[in-house]
């Protein structure tokens, strides 16, 4: 009975910005056995988790670095490395 009224305070305080407590509403959805909306919050909180990874797998490898990559330090001539290496490494962006 807790985690349902629970559901119901979080829903009424996140407004339209649910989305952002999917994960929390559907975790007190389901020990509250709210089961309509428990399939509902836990399949939207599985779209942003599969959203978030393909993100990650997609942008990770081009995210900002604090050591120089692997092409950067094969002695690529300095000119030739933003038209090879497209990460930001340290090399690149004179940090």
């Amino acid at each position: 009975m807790l985690h349902a009224r629970i559901v119901e305070t979080l829903e009424a305080l996140a407004g339209d910005r649910l989305t952002e407590q999917v994960e929390r509403l559907a975790s007190h959805a389901l020990r509250g056995a709210v089961w309509d909306k428990a399939l509902a919050y836990c399949r939207q909180a599985g779209e942003k988790a599969m959203v978030r990874s393909a993100h990650a797998r997609r942008w990770g490898p081009l995210s900002k670095r604090s050591v120089p990559c692997r092409i950067c330090q094969s002695g690529a001539p300095q000119s030739s490395r933003p038209l090879i290496c497209g990460s930001p490494c340290v090399m690149r962006s004179g940090r």
